[in-house]
């Protein structure tokens, strides 16, 4: 197991590099858990074909839920529900057939058709919420929550599916917000527990102790994000300046180790953070302006220093340390 591990870690490492791709990397795992070179398999689906899966799947729905929606009103209880697990059991079933063919395209598609199915689970789980508890229970966003969570985690079970592991960072997100708001809870205690659920799971991805990692990154950064904002009842200022804070851990974390979607992410929550901390700050149009100048400046300064620094010659050895030729002899 160590082994493994330690392949994994490296292997990671030189595709963050670009030294070989994330399939090649697969190929590597494969090979070294079987014994065997695996036979790089056709590409079963070509480009215009998956482009196809996902254009005639979106005509599918539009158009079904517009068959449904028509007659949602009169269907009984047990119609929708009927709806709901059919949606769920299809997504499921053929997302889990496209996954055994184990090819980039046909993995693609599959993680997209799951998460279809993963809704229909979701939507399950709100209607009999909604049936139980009353049609205004707070529990429905809970019972949805749940849903999403479980079934995504058993889809993604620390595979590389990214979109079954953000669906799982996604239901614990709402799980949590909506199990505080069934119970009255504080929202800073809410915050409170995103925050460290977020952190915990980003450095997992980062020890690559769950995969995807840049997506499990990106997910928790997100969660860590909302629960700074749910703070709000501590101070106004506080809210804004802790998430803040963590937009910006982000964006060096993502400059450190050359993310740049994680740089984006952070940059983008920085942005928002910070201008709602600054319209609870200040007041005027003259602060926000001296604000905005020194935001400039220091951005100005960074780049112009690190391109100084990249221009300057390696300095040479100083005189005093270098070697003195020897002396020749003298002569007579």
């Amino acid at each position: 197991m160590g082994r493994t591990d330690d392949l994994d870690r490296r292997s990671s490492t030189w595709v963050a590099a670009g030294l070989i791709t994330p399939e090649q990397r697969d190929a590597i795992r494969r090979f070294e858990e079987t014994g065997a070179a695996v036979a790089e398999r056709p590409r079963r689906l070509s480009l215009a074909a998956e482009v196809a899966v996902y254009v005639g799947s979106v005509f599918a729905l539009s158009g079904g839920a517009m068959a449904i929606g028509n007659a949602w009103d009169d269907l009984a209880f047990a119609g929708r529900l009927t709806v709901a697990v059919a949606i769920a059991v299809i997504g499921v079933a053929v997302g889990h057939w496209l996954f055994s063919f184990d090819e980039p395209g046909t993995d693609r598609v599959a993680g997209y058709v799951t998460t279809l199915g993963v809704g229909g689970v979701s939507f399950a789980a709100g209607l009999l919420a909604d049936e139980t508890g009353g049609r205004d229970s707070p529990w429905v966003g809970v019972a949805v929550g749940v849903g999403m969570l479980l079934s995504s985690a058993v889809l993604w079970r620390n595979r590389d599916r990214p979109l079954q592991a953000l669906g799982a960072l996604v239901g614990a997100g709402v799980t949590v917000g909506a199990f505080f708001d069934a119970v009255d809870g504080e929202p800073v205690v809410a915050g409170l527990v995103l925050i460290a659920v977020g952190a915990a799971l980003f450095a997992a991805a980062h020890t690559e102790a769950v995969r995807p990692g840049l997506v499990v990154e990106v997910g928790a950064g997100v969660m860590a994000y909302v629960g700074g904002f749910m703070l709000w009842d501590i101070s106004d200022r506080f809210a804004p300046g802790v998430a803040t804070l963590i937009a910006l851990a982000v964006v060096v974390y993502g400059v450190r180790f050359e993310e740049l979607v994680l740089m984006v992410l952070g940059i983008v929550g920085a942005t928002i953070a910070t201008t709602s901390l600054l319209a609870e700050t200040f007041d005027g149009a003259v602060s926000a302006a001296v604000v905005a100048l020194l935001g400039l400046v220091l951005v100005v300064v960074v780049v112009a220093r690190s391109l100084r620094d990249r221009d300057e010659p390696t300095s040479p050895v100083p005189p005093s340390t270098a070697p003195s030729p020897p002396t020749p002899p003298t002569v007579g």
